[in-house]
């Protein structure tokens, strides 16, 4: 396989080089270097300094909000239809990770002012976009409520892990959010390990997000997931209570399918911090 290198300017395609990748975005250039076909995507760890040592227990709305501020700045919005327009598939997930966190009701304690989110994304082109919109947003000040604020302080490239399986343990990094909708009722039913129908629903979710990526009917056969050690969460989200898995989880299928849920994040509501995955242990 021939290393490419593929530059872009503002997101569009500029030129092939040889060894590199270099991406032009809100004029920084971005560099990958010796990606070849099948090469993996990025994952990105952003790391936050807080006023006050403390978050909703709702966190995940503030999250979503700083991730579409940077993209509205980002190459003076001109990203904002590609991620935000109503009804867009995005194909990212993120989690967050505070430390030493202790729970109450309706908050969140921590020991630390430290506050990391995982970004992870299965486009290339997702990845340099929003890797940008966090270097143009390092150090600025993010106000949360109660007069708290939140500050970019670091930004790193995490290199993503390789399926070199069918049979592949998975960790969730947050929660895994099954959902289904009734379009008679309008209504939504979310569904967790422990649910009869779990398994069930949680293919029906996965194959239709699978077929929006683009996979073919032959891509989803043998798909299928068996609960190692899991536990049933009630998270709040947006002043809803919605039941979701954590824990160990064992995706059988074929490898780019699984590579594409380890990216992009797995079931519903991932663009919204649940459903991504890390990677215990291939075979």
């Amino acid at each position: 396989m021939v290393n490419c290198v593929i530059i872009y300017i503002n997101g569009k395609l500029s030129k092939n080089l040889c060894n590199i990748n270099l991406y032009v975005i809100n004029s920084q250039i971005i560099t990958c270097e010796k990606h070849t076909e099948g090469s993996l995507i990025m994952r990105i760890e952003v790391q936050f300094l807080v006023t006050n040592k403390e978050f909703p227990l709702d966190y995940r709305r503030i999250f979503i909000s700083f991730l579409k501020d940077c993209i509205s700045n980002c190459n003076k919005g001109g990203y904002m239809e590609k991620y935000y327009e109503p009804g867009r598939e995005k194909e990212y997930s993120f989690a967050i990770f505070f430390e030493k966190p202790k729970f109450s009701k309706e908050r969140i304690e921590m020991e630390s002012e430290k506050v990391k989110m995982v970004f992870s994304t299965s486009d290339k082109l997702t990845g340099f976009i929003f890797y940008s919109a966090f270097l143009d947003n390092k150090n600025k000040r993010f106000p949360l409520e109660n007069g708290n604020e939140m500050t970019l302080v670091r930004v790193n490239e995490v290199k993503q892990q390789k399926v070199e399986s069918r049979h592949v343990l998975f960790q969730t990094a947050s929660p895994l959010c099954i959902r289904w909708h009734n379009p008679k009722t309008n209504q939504d039913y979310y569904y967790s390990y422990s649910n009869e129908e779990f398994k069930e629903v949680f293919l029906h979710v996965v194959k239709t997000q699978l077929v929006h990526a683009g996979f073919s009917a032959e891509y989803l056969q043998g798909l299928n997931i068996e609960p190692i050690s899991c536990k049933k969460v009630i998270v709040k989200h947006y002043n809803c209570n919605i039941e979701c898995t954590l824990g160990k989880i064992l995706l059988e299928g074929k490898q780019a399918v699984l590579q594409y849920l380890l990216n992009a994040g797995c079931g519903s509501r991932k663009s919204s911090g649940f459903g991504m995955l890390e990677l215990i242990t291939n075979g």
